[in-house]
């Protein structure tokens, strides 16, 4: 296998992502997640700003779920920075 073998993998990974999505079909990476096309029906938006209500029309959007496994990494990755920020933050109380 060559240097640039992985590059190219990289690379051509979102493509791939892209053109099996638009085919409606489902892009499942294994240990990571799976991508999938959705349908939004219309449904009226209020812009935060001037309080002002608009229609948004129905369209596709593109969703992501998830694999337990990367749930798992991710809940593993949030629950040691939560406690190392915590242990921080009571040591600078507690002192």
């Amino acid at each position: 296998m060559s240097k640039a073998f992985p590059e190219q993998v990289l690379n051509n990974t979102p493509d791939a992502i892209t053109n099996t999505v638009a085919k409606a079909e489902k892009a499942a990476l294994v240990g990571f997640g799976t991508f999938s096309l959705s349908g939004r029906v219309a449904h009226d938006g209020r812009n935060p700003k001037k309080g002002k209500t608009t229609q948004i029309p129905a369209g596709k959007v593109v969703k992501f779920l998830a694999s337990k496994i990367c749930k798992c990494h991710t809940f593993f990755i949030f629950y040691v920075i939560f406690t190392t920020a915590f242990q921080i933050n009571s040591h600078n109380i507690l002192s």
